[in-house]
């Protein structure tokens, strides 16, 4: 019984966790304006989105480290914009 109790907590307090280094990340183009963002792991270099996004929508990031550096570009342009180191816990969003 005690052995079950432990794994529920560990399932717990390892999923509180995983919500604190959640973050969004927001468009700031208008409706219509298409950005093309990579966003990675600031610590590893690991990609945790690339992907287009339409102005003002919200993408959800996950990442191991609760910081996270991100670039976008706009159609057409083939540099992507200096990148960027934001912070991502506690589900906040990061505007670009």
């Amino acid at each position: 019984m005690k052995a079950i109790a432990l794994l529920a907590m560990a399932a717990l307090l390892s999923g509180s966790a995983h919500l604190e280094l959640t973050c969004k990340l927001q468009s700031k183009g208008p409706a219509g304006e298409w950005r093309f963002f990579r966003v990675y792991d600031a610590s590893t270099g690991e990609v945790l989105l690339r992907q287009a996004v339409n102005g003002a929508d919200r993408k959800t990031i996950y990442s191991k480290h609760d910081q996270v550096r991100v670039e976008f570009k706009l159609p057409g342009h083939t540099v992507y914009q200096p990148s960027t180191v934001a912070p991502c816990k506690g589900g906040n969003t990061i505007e670009r």
